[in-house]
Protein backbone atom coordinates (compact mmCIF):
# COMPACT_ATOMS: atom_id res chain seq x y z
CA UNK A 1 0.00 0.00 0.00
CA UNK A 2 2.71 2.03 0.87
CA UNK A 3 4.41 1.59 -2.25
CA UNK A 4 1.37 2.58 -4.53
CA UNK A 5 1.15 5.57 -2.58
CA UNK A 6 4.97 6.48 -3.18
CA UNK A 7 4.35 5.33 -7.23
CA UNK A 8 1.26 7.94 -6.90
CA UNK A 9 3.28 10.88 -5.23
CA UNK A 10 5.86 10.24 -7.86
CA UNK A 11 3.68 10.05 -10.61
CA UNK A 12 1.82 13.32 -9.91
CA UNK A 13 5.19 15.26 -9.49
CA UNK A 14 6.09 14.04 -12.90
CA UNK A 15 3.24 15.40 -14.16
CA UNK A 16 3.04 18.55 -12.36
CA UNK A 17 6.42 19.08 -13.79
CA UNK A 18 5.60 17.77 -17.21
CA UNK A 19 2.65 20.80 -17.04
CA UNK A 20 4.64 23.04 -15.58
CA UNK A 21 7.38 23.26 -18.61
CA UNK A 22 4.78 23.04 -20.91
CA UNK A 23 3.16 26.08 -19.34
CA UNK A 24 6.41 27.91 -19.17
CA UNK A 25 7.01 26.93 -22.96
CA UNK A 26 3.62 28.06 -24.08
CA UNK A 27 4.24 31.11 -22.07
CA UNK A 28 7.63 31.90 -23.80
CA UNK A 29 5.63 31.00 -27.19
CA UNK A 30 2.93 33.35 -26.47
CA UNK A 31 5.50 36.58 -25.12
CA UNK A 32 6.82 35.74 -28.68
CA UNK A 33 4.36 35.63 -30.52
CA UNK A 34 3.05 38.96 -28.90
CA UNK A 35 6.60 40.42 -29.54
CA UNK A 36 6.67 39.49 -33.09
CA UNK A 37 2.61 40.76 -33.51
CA UNK A 38 4.26 44.29 -32.01
CA UNK A 39 7.00 44.15 -34.93
CA UNK A 40 4.63 43.31 -37.60
CA UNK A 41 2.12 46.08 -36.40
CA UNK A 42 5.08 48.46 -36.01
CA UNK A 43 6.23 47.57 -39.52
CA UNK A 44 2.82 48.26 -40.79
CA UNK A 45 2.69 51.31 -39.10
CA UNK A 46 6.07 52.24 -40.83
CA UNK A 47 5.58 51.16 -44.50
CA UNK A 48 3.80 52.83 -47.10
CA UNK A 49 1.02 50.19 -47.21
CA UNK A 50 -1.39 49.40 -44.82
CA UNK A 51 -2.72 46.36 -43.79
CA UNK A 52 -6.49 45.03 -42.70
CA UNK A 53 -8.19 42.34 -41.13
CA UNK A 54 -12.31 41.68 -41.14
CA UNK A 55 -14.01 38.64 -39.63
CA UNK A 56 -16.56 36.31 -41.64
CA UNK A 57 -18.66 38.91 -42.18
CA UNK A 58 -16.21 41.03 -43.93
CA UNK A 59 -16.53 43.65 -41.06
CA UNK A 60 -13.25 45.31 -40.43
CA UNK A 61 -11.76 43.90 -37.01
CA UNK A 62 -8.94 45.68 -37.55
CA UNK A 63 -6.91 48.53 -39.54
CA UNK A 64 -2.81 48.98 -39.05
CA UNK A 65 -1.43 52.58 -38.40
CA UNK A 66 -0.28 55.30 -40.38
CA UNK A 67 -0.08 58.39 -42.48
CA UNK A 68 -2.27 57.26 -45.83
CA UNK A 69 -4.56 55.49 -43.35
CA UNK A 70 -5.81 58.11 -41.46
CA UNK A 71 -6.08 60.60 -44.38
CA UNK A 72 -7.98 58.19 -46.43
CA UNK A 73 -10.96 56.97 -43.54
CA UNK A 74 -10.03 60.78 -41.12
CA UNK A 75 -12.27 60.36 -38.16
CA UNK A 76 -14.79 58.47 -40.06
CA UNK A 77 -15.74 54.64 -38.16
CA UNK A 78 -14.37 51.61 -39.85
CA UNK A 79 -14.48 48.84 -37.24
CA UNK A 80 -17.55 46.44 -37.41
CA UNK A 81 -18.26 48.22 -40.95
CA UNK A 82 -17.32 46.77 -44.41
CA UNK A 83 -15.57 48.92 -46.44
CA UNK A 84 -17.93 50.17 -48.75
CA UNK A 85 -20.55 51.20 -45.66
CA UNK A 86 -18.26 53.23 -44.14
CA UNK A 87 -19.25 56.50 -45.13
CA UNK A 88 -18.35 58.92 -47.87
CA UNK A 89 -16.23 55.64 -49.44
CA UNK A 90 -17.23 55.09 -52.80
CA UNK A 91 -16.86 51.42 -55.19
CA UNK A 92 -18.00 51.39 -58.61
CA UNK A 93 -21.03 49.75 -58.65
CA UNK A 94 -19.82 47.01 -61.28
CA UNK A 95 -16.69 46.43 -59.27
CA UNK A 96 -18.19 45.97 -56.31
CA UNK A 97 -20.84 43.38 -57.73
CA UNK A 98 -17.57 41.19 -58.96
CA UNK A 99 -15.92 41.66 -55.43
CA UNK A 100 -19.30 40.49 -53.68
CA UNK A 101 -19.17 37.44 -55.67
CA UNK A 102 -15.31 36.53 -55.33
CA UNK A 103 -16.05 36.96 -51.36
CA UNK A 104 -19.06 34.80 -51.24
CA UNK A 105 -16.96 32.09 -52.91
CA UNK A 106 -14.30 33.38 -49.98
CA UNK A 107 -11.87 33.57 -53.63
CA UNK A 108 -8.53 36.06 -53.29
CA UNK A 109 -9.45 39.64 -54.31
CA UNK A 110 -7.19 42.02 -55.54
CA UNK A 111 -6.85 46.06 -56.60
CA UNK A 112 -10.68 46.88 -55.40
CA UNK A 113 -10.42 50.83 -55.77
CA UNK A 114 -12.47 52.60 -53.00
CA UNK A 115 -12.33 56.57 -53.31
CA UNK A 116 -13.61 59.33 -51.11
CA UNK A 117 -13.67 62.70 -50.91
CA UNK A 118 -12.28 64.99 -47.89
CA UNK A 119 -13.83 67.77 -46.61
CA UNK A 120 -11.58 70.00 -48.77
CA UNK A 121 -12.82 67.85 -51.96
CA UNK A 122 -9.66 66.73 -53.06
CA UNK A 123 -10.44 63.13 -54.19
CA UNK A 124 -8.40 59.91 -52.54
CA UNK A 125 -8.32 56.63 -54.18
CA UNK A 126 -6.40 53.69 -52.74
CA UNK A 127 -6.52 50.02 -53.79
CA UNK A 128 -7.35 46.98 -51.20
CA UNK A 129 -6.42 43.25 -51.85
CA UNK A 130 -7.17 40.51 -49.51
CA UNK A 131 -6.77 36.75 -48.99
CA UNK A 132 -9.51 34.17 -46.91
CA UNK A 133 -8.48 33.53 -43.18
CA UNK A 134 -9.48 30.09 -42.50
CA UNK A 135 -8.78 27.35 -39.37
CA UNK A 136 -6.66 24.47 -39.91
CA UNK A 137 -10.23 22.56 -40.00
CA UNK A 138 -11.18 24.98 -42.68
CA UNK A 139 -13.37 26.94 -40.81
CA UNK A 140 -13.93 30.52 -42.86
CA UNK A 141 -12.42 33.48 -40.38
CA UNK A 142 -12.70 36.06 -42.71
CA UNK A 143 -10.14 38.55 -44.63
CA UNK A 144 -6.52 39.87 -44.13
CA UNK A 145 -5.38 41.93 -46.74
CA UNK A 146 -3.03 45.52 -47.52
CA UNK A 147 -3.95 48.87 -48.67
CA UNK A 148 -2.50 51.32 -50.52
CA UNK A 149 -2.37 54.90 -51.78
CA UNK A 150 -2.70 55.40 -55.16
CA UNK A 151 -4.11 58.66 -55.26
CA UNK A 152 -0.92 60.42 -57.13
CA UNK A 153 -1.04 57.64 -59.26
CA UNK A 154 -4.07 57.83 -60.92
CA UNK A 155 -3.84 61.47 -61.03
CA UNK A 156 -0.05 60.67 -62.97
CA UNK A 157 -2.43 58.34 -64.71
CA UNK A 158 -4.98 60.55 -65.99
CA UNK A 159 -2.85 63.72 -66.76
CA UNK A 160 -0.93 61.36 -69.07
CA UNK A 161 -4.62 60.30 -70.59
CA UNK A 162 -5.14 63.83 -71.05
CA UNK A 163 -2.06 64.80 -72.28
CA UNK A 164 -2.38 61.65 -75.28
CA UNK A 165 -5.80 63.10 -75.68
CA UNK A 166 -4.80 66.45 -76.24
CA UNK A 167 -1.99 65.31 -78.47
CA UNK A 168 -4.49 62.65 -80.53
CA UNK A 169 -6.50 65.96 -81.06
CA UNK A 170 -3.58 68.09 -82.12
CA UNK A 171 -2.82 65.35 -84.62
CA UNK A 172 -6.13 64.40 -85.71
CA UNK A 173 -6.72 68.64 -86.05
CA UNK A 174 -3.43 68.41 -88.39
CA UNK A 175 -3.99 65.97 -90.03
CA UNK A 176 -1.32 64.11 -88.62
CA UNK A 177 -1.32 60.87 -86.55
CA UNK A 178 1.84 58.79 -84.60
CA UNK A 179 3.97 55.90 -85.20
CA UNK A 180 6.42 53.81 -83.14
CA UNK A 181 8.60 51.21 -84.39
CA UNK A 182 10.50 48.45 -81.92
CA UNK A 183 13.49 47.56 -84.03
CA UNK A 184 14.22 44.21 -82.47
CA UNK A 185 10.90 43.32 -82.27
CA UNK A 186 10.34 44.41 -85.97
CA UNK A 187 7.04 45.76 -84.28
CA UNK A 188 5.04 48.74 -85.68
CA UNK A 189 2.57 50.78 -83.81
CA UNK A 190 0.42 53.43 -85.58
CA UNK A 191 -2.36 55.16 -84.06
CA UNK A 192 -5.88 55.50 -85.71
CA UNK A 193 -5.71 58.70 -87.89
CA UNK A 194 -3.36 57.23 -90.22
CA UNK A 195 -5.49 54.33 -90.99
CA UNK A 196 -8.73 57.06 -90.92
CA UNK A 197 -6.63 58.61 -93.79
CA UNK A 198 -7.13 55.33 -95.66
CA UNK A 199 -10.64 54.94 -95.05
CA UNK A 200 -10.70 52.11 -92.33
CA UNK A 201 -12.08 52.61 -88.75
CA UNK A 202 -9.03 51.88 -86.68
CA UNK A 203 -5.37 49.92 -86.58
CA UNK A 204 -4.62 46.58 -85.65
CA UNK A 205 -2.77 47.13 -82.08
CA UNK A 206 0.87 46.07 -83.08
CA UNK A 207 1.80 44.88 -86.76
CA UNK A 208 5.00 43.97 -88.40
CA UNK A 209 7.49 46.64 -89.42
CA UNK A 210 6.94 44.74 -93.05
CA UNK A 211 3.60 45.27 -92.88
CA UNK A 212 3.66 49.04 -94.15
CA UNK A 213 6.19 48.11 -96.74
CA UNK A 214 4.10 45.79 -98.14
CA UNK A 215 1.59 47.98 -98.30
CA UNK A 216 3.07 50.55 -100.31
CA UNK A 217 3.45 51.10 -104.45
CA UNK A 218 6.45 49.31 -105.67
CA UNK A 219 8.02 52.52 -106.96
CA UNK A 220 8.03 53.87 -103.41
CA UNK A 221 9.10 50.51 -101.61
CA UNK A 222 12.59 50.14 -102.01
CA UNK A 223 13.41 53.72 -101.70
CA UNK A 224 11.15 54.54 -98.20
CA UNK A 225 13.24 50.87 -96.80
CA UNK A 226 16.36 52.64 -97.98
CA UNK A 227 15.74 56.05 -95.91
CA UNK A 228 14.69 53.87 -93.08
CA UNK A 229 17.93 52.01 -93.07
CA UNK A 230 19.89 55.43 -93.09
CA UNK A 231 18.17 56.75 -90.26
CA UNK A 232 18.51 53.40 -87.91
CA UNK A 233 22.78 53.62 -88.91
CA UNK A 234 22.73 56.74 -87.51
CA UNK A 235 23.36 58.66 -91.48
CA UNK A 236 20.20 60.94 -91.60
CA UNK A 237 18.99 62.87 -88.37
CA UNK A 238 15.64 62.09 -89.15
CA UNK A 239 13.36 59.82 -91.17
CA UNK A 240 11.51 61.69 -93.93
CA UNK A 241 9.78 60.30 -96.68
CA UNK A 242 6.52 60.57 -98.95
CA UNK A 243 5.10 57.36 -100.57
CA UNK A 244 1.76 55.80 -101.31
CA UNK A 245 -0.62 53.53 -99.52
CA UNK A 246 -3.85 52.10 -100.78
CA UNK A 247 -6.65 53.07 -99.49
CA UNK A 248 -9.96 50.93 -98.33
CA UNK A 249 -11.32 51.39 -101.82
CA UNK A 250 -8.10 50.65 -103.80
CA UNK A 251 -7.25 53.83 -105.01
CA UNK A 252 -3.45 55.39 -103.69
CA UNK A 253 -2.59 58.01 -101.57
CA UNK A 254 -0.17 59.85 -100.55
CA UNK A 255 1.78 59.93 -96.82
CA UNK A 256 4.65 61.71 -95.51
CA UNK A 257 6.31 60.05 -92.35
CA UNK A 258 8.98 61.48 -90.21
CA UNK A 259 10.51 60.52 -87.36
CA UNK A 260 14.05 59.67 -85.63
CA UNK A 261 15.55 57.13 -83.16
CA UNK A 262 14.57 57.79 -80.03
CA UNK A 263 16.40 55.14 -78.19
CA UNK A 264 19.90 53.27 -78.85
CA UNK A 265 21.60 50.29 -76.91
CA UNK A 266 25.34 51.05 -75.50
CA UNK A 267 26.91 49.78 -78.72
CA UNK A 268 24.33 51.98 -81.01
CA UNK A 269 22.00 50.04 -82.57
CA UNK A 270 18.74 51.40 -83.11
CA UNK A 271 15.91 50.23 -80.58
CA UNK A 272 13.03 52.47 -81.44
CA UNK A 273 11.77 55.06 -83.67
CA UNK A 274 9.00 56.92 -83.37
CA UNK A 275 7.32 59.90 -85.54
CA UNK A 276 4.20 61.03 -87.29
CA UNK A 277 2.52 60.50 -90.55
CA UNK A 278 0.42 63.36 -92.21
CA UNK A 279 -1.97 62.99 -95.27
CA UNK A 280 -0.08 65.22 -98.10
CA UNK A 281 -2.63 63.61 -100.88
CA UNK A 282 -4.03 66.73 -101.74
CA UNK A 283 -0.67 68.60 -101.61
CA UNK A 284 0.82 65.74 -103.71
CA UNK A 285 -2.47 66.33 -105.90
CA UNK A 286 -1.93 69.72 -106.29
CA UNK A 287 1.50 69.52 -107.07
CA UNK A 288 0.84 67.41 -109.60
CA UNK A 289 -1.52 69.57 -111.46
CA UNK A 290 0.52 72.53 -111.09
CA UNK A 291 3.70 70.53 -112.58
CA UNK A 292 1.12 69.43 -115.43
CA UNK A 293 0.16 72.80 -116.35
CA UNK A 294 3.65 74.27 -115.72
CA UNK A 295 4.52 71.63 -118.50
CA UNK A 296 1.08 72.92 -120.55
CA UNK A 297 2.72 76.51 -120.23
CA UNK A 298 6.17 75.12 -121.16
CA UNK A 299 4.99 73.72 -124.63
CA UNK A 300 2.66 76.84 -125.10
CA UNK A 301 5.49 79.47 -124.26
CA UNK A 302 7.71 77.21 -126.27
CA UNK A 303 5.72 77.27 -129.55
CA UNK A 304 5.07 80.84 -129.10
CA UNK A 305 6.04 82.89 -131.90
CA UNK A 306 7.28 85.79 -129.96
CA UNK A 307 10.29 86.12 -127.53
CA UNK A 308 9.53 84.65 -123.99
CA UNK A 309 12.05 85.80 -121.67
CA UNK A 310 12.49 84.54 -117.81
CA UNK A 311 15.36 86.40 -115.61
CA UNK A 312 15.60 87.01 -111.90
CA UNK A 313 18.43 89.33 -110.22
CA UNK A 314 19.39 90.68 -114.17
CA UNK A 315 20.55 87.05 -115.34
CA UNK A 316 18.79 85.60 -117.85
CA UNK A 317 17.17 82.53 -116.62
CA UNK A 318 15.36 81.13 -119.16
CA UNK A 319 14.62 81.73 -123.05
CA UNK A 320 12.06 80.24 -125.81
CA UNK A 321 12.88 79.18 -129.13
CA UNK A 322 11.67 81.96 -130.71
CA UNK A 323 13.53 84.48 -128.45
CA UNK A 324 16.66 82.04 -129.22
CA UNK A 325 15.90 83.24 -132.74
CA UNK A 326 15.38 86.64 -132.35
CA UNK A 327 18.44 87.05 -130.65
CA UNK A 328 20.76 85.01 -133.29
CA UNK A 329 21.42 82.58 -130.63
CA UNK A 330 21.84 78.37 -131.70
CA UNK A 331 19.80 77.51 -128.73
CA UNK A 332 18.60 79.06 -125.89
CA UNK A 333 21.10 77.57 -123.45
CA UNK A 334 23.47 79.95 -125.20
CA UNK A 335 21.29 82.66 -123.49
CA UNK A 336 20.92 81.38 -120.24
CA UNK A 337 22.86 83.07 -117.54
CA UNK A 338 23.65 86.01 -119.42
CA UNK A 339 23.88 89.54 -117.89
CA UNK A 340 20.45 91.30 -119.23
CA UNK A 341 21.68 94.54 -120.14
CA UNK A 342 24.31 93.06 -122.16
CA UNK A 343 21.26 92.38 -124.72
CA UNK A 344 20.38 96.07 -125.00
CA UNK A 345 21.38 99.18 -126.41
CA UNK A 346 23.25 101.63 -124.48
CA UNK A 347 21.03 104.69 -125.34
CA UNK A 348 17.99 101.97 -124.18
CA UNK A 349 19.39 101.52 -120.76
CA UNK A 350 18.65 104.21 -118.78
CA UNK A 351 14.77 103.38 -119.10
CA UNK A 352 15.82 99.56 -118.60
CA UNK A 353 17.39 100.52 -115.03
CA UNK A 354 14.43 102.62 -114.30
CA UNK A 355 11.55 99.87 -115.18
CA UNK A 356 13.65 96.90 -113.23
CA UNK A 357 14.09 98.83 -110.59
CA UNK A 358 9.82 99.07 -110.32
CA UNK A 359 9.89 95.37 -111.22
CA UNK A 360 11.88 94.51 -108.53
CA UNK A 361 10.83 96.70 -105.78
CA UNK A 362 7.18 94.59 -105.53
CA UNK A 363 5.33 92.50 -107.73
CA UNK A 364 4.03 94.88 -110.62
CA UNK A 365 4.00 95.20 -114.78
CA UNK A 366 5.44 97.08 -117.34
CA UNK A 367 3.40 97.63 -120.43
CA UNK A 368 4.48 97.33 -124.29
CA UNK A 369 7.56 99.97 -125.08
CA UNK A 370 10.22 99.68 -127.87
CA UNK A 371 13.46 98.83 -127.15
CA UNK A 372 16.95 98.17 -129.08
CA UNK A 373 18.22 95.09 -129.13
CA UNK A 374 21.90 93.59 -129.67
CA UNK A 375 21.79 89.87 -131.10
CA UNK A 376 24.47 87.58 -130.21
CA UNK A 377 25.96 88.34 -133.93
CA UNK A 378 26.05 91.51 -133.45
CA UNK A 379 23.47 92.91 -135.44
CA UNK A 380 20.51 94.96 -133.87
CA UNK A 381 16.67 94.43 -133.82
CA UNK A 382 13.76 96.79 -132.99
CA UNK A 383 11.49 94.92 -130.36
CA UNK A 384 8.23 96.19 -128.22
CA UNK A 385 8.06 94.75 -124.86
CA UNK A 386 6.39 94.16 -122.07
CA UNK A 387 7.46 92.61 -118.44
CA UNK A 388 5.80 91.24 -115.20
CA UNK A 389 7.75 90.95 -111.67
CA UNK A 390 6.36 87.71 -109.91
CA UNK A 391 7.80 85.91 -106.57
CA UNK A 392 8.79 83.02 -107.35
CA UNK A 393 10.75 80.67 -103.84
CA UNK A 394 10.35 84.43 -102.29
CA UNK A 395 12.38 86.05 -104.55
CA UNK A 396 10.92 88.36 -107.48
CA UNK A 397 11.64 87.12 -110.65
CA UNK A 398 10.51 88.89 -114.03
CA UNK A 399 8.91 87.60 -117.21
CA UNK A 400 9.43 89.29 -120.57
CA UNK A 401 7.63 89.10 -123.39
CA UNK A 402 9.00 90.97 -126.74
CA UNK A 403 8.21 90.70 -130.47
CA UNK A 404 10.07 91.66 -133.52
CA UNK A 405 9.21 95.35 -134.95
CA UNK A 406 12.05 95.97 -136.57
CA UNK A 407 10.75 95.49 -140.59
CA UNK A 408 7.87 97.99 -139.28
CA UNK A 409 9.52 99.99 -137.80
CA UNK A 410 11.38 100.22 -141.04
CA UNK A 411 8.86 100.08 -143.45
CA UNK A 412 6.93 102.76 -141.21
CA UNK A 413 9.67 104.94 -141.47
CA UNK A 414 10.62 104.43 -145.09
CA UNK A 415 6.75 105.34 -145.66
CA UNK A 416 7.14 108.58 -143.93
CA UNK A 417 10.07 109.64 -145.72
CA UNK A 418 8.07 109.01 -148.99
CA UNK A 419 5.61 111.09 -148.08
CA UNK A 420 7.54 113.77 -146.88
CA UNK A 421 9.63 113.85 -150.39
CA UNK A 422 6.06 114.12 -152.28
CA UNK A 423 4.76 117.14 -150.00
CA UNK A 424 8.03 118.66 -150.59
CA UNK A 425 7.79 118.29 -154.22
CA UNK A 426 4.35 119.54 -154.10
CA UNK A 427 5.47 122.81 -151.99
CA UNK A 428 8.08 123.27 -154.83
CA UNK A 429 5.31 123.34 -158.04
CA UNK A 430 3.22 125.86 -156.07
CA UNK A 431 0.64 123.91 -155.42
CA UNK A 432 -1.02 122.95 -151.83
CA UNK A 433 -1.87 119.12 -150.37
CA UNK A 434 -5.33 118.43 -148.85
CA UNK A 435 -6.88 115.61 -147.17
CA UNK A 436 -10.87 115.04 -145.82
CA UNK A 437 -11.74 112.65 -144.27
CA UNK A 438 -15.86 110.95 -145.41
CA UNK A 439 -17.92 113.82 -144.38
CA UNK A 440 -15.39 115.92 -146.57
CA UNK A 441 -13.58 117.84 -143.09
CA UNK A 442 -10.16 118.93 -143.59
CA UNK A 443 -8.20 116.48 -141.77
CA UNK A 444 -4.51 117.58 -143.24
CA UNK A 445 -3.61 120.71 -145.35
CA UNK A 446 -0.03 121.79 -147.11
CA UNK A 447 0.68 125.17 -145.73
CA UNK A 448 0.69 126.44 -149.59
CA UNK A 449 -3.25 126.61 -148.61
CA UNK A 450 -2.64 129.97 -146.96
CA UNK A 451 -1.24 131.25 -149.58
CA UNK A 452 -3.54 130.15 -152.50
CA UNK A 453 -7.28 130.49 -150.07
CA UNK A 454 -5.71 133.40 -147.73
CA UNK A 455 -6.83 131.22 -145.39
CA UNK A 456 -5.01 129.88 -142.01
CA UNK A 457 -4.41 126.08 -141.74
CA UNK A 458 -5.49 125.97 -138.47
CA UNK A 459 -8.80 127.69 -139.34
CA UNK A 460 -9.60 124.94 -141.90
CA UNK A 461 -8.49 121.73 -140.37
CA UNK A 462 -11.95 120.38 -139.46
CA UNK A 463 -13.72 121.85 -141.49
CA UNK A 464 -16.05 121.48 -144.98
CA UNK A 465 -15.16 123.34 -148.48
CA UNK A 466 -18.56 124.79 -148.56
CA UNK A 467 -18.23 126.43 -145.16
CA UNK A 468 -16.25 129.38 -146.21
CA UNK A 469 -16.96 129.03 -150.03
CA UNK A 470 -19.61 131.63 -151.51
CA UNK A 471 -23.41 130.49 -151.29
CA UNK A 472 -23.66 127.71 -154.19
CA UNK A 473 -20.36 127.24 -155.37
CA UNK A 474 -19.38 124.57 -153.10
CA UNK A 475 -20.09 120.80 -155.56
CA UNK A 476 -19.02 117.71 -153.95
CA UNK A 477 -18.47 114.86 -156.83
CA UNK A 478 -18.78 110.99 -156.09
CA UNK A 479 -16.41 110.24 -153.86
CA UNK A 480 -16.27 106.96 -154.74
CA UNK A 481 -14.05 108.53 -158.02
CA UNK A 482 -11.11 110.13 -158.61
CA UNK A 483 -12.00 114.01 -159.64
CA UNK A 484 -9.52 116.65 -161.44
CA UNK A 485 -10.69 120.70 -161.48
CA UNK A 486 -13.77 120.91 -159.29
Amino acid sequence: MLDLLLLAALSGAVVYLLMHRASRRTSRQLIELAASEARFRDLTELSADWFWETDAQHRITWISAGGSVATFFGSMPTFGKRFWEIPRVEVEPRALEAHLERLHEQLPFFDLEIQRTDERGARLIHIISGQSRVTPRGHFLGYRGVGRDVTEQRHAERAVFEAKERVEVALDGGNLAEWHFDVQRDEFYAGDGWVRFLGHGRSPAVGKGAMLYDMMHPEDRERSRSIMVRALNGELQEYVDEFRVPTRTGEWKWLQARGRVVERDAEGRALRVSGTIADIDSRRRAETALQEAEQRYRSLVDLAPNGVMVHSGAVIAYVNPAAARLLKADSPAQLVGLELEALFHPNDLPRVRESLRGLLAAPSAVGFEERHLRCLDGSEIIVEAAAVSFLERDHLAVQAVFRDVTAERMARRALAEREQRFRDVVHASGEYVWETDAQWRYTYLSERVEAVLGYARNDLLGRTPHEFMPLGEAHFPDTKTPFREV
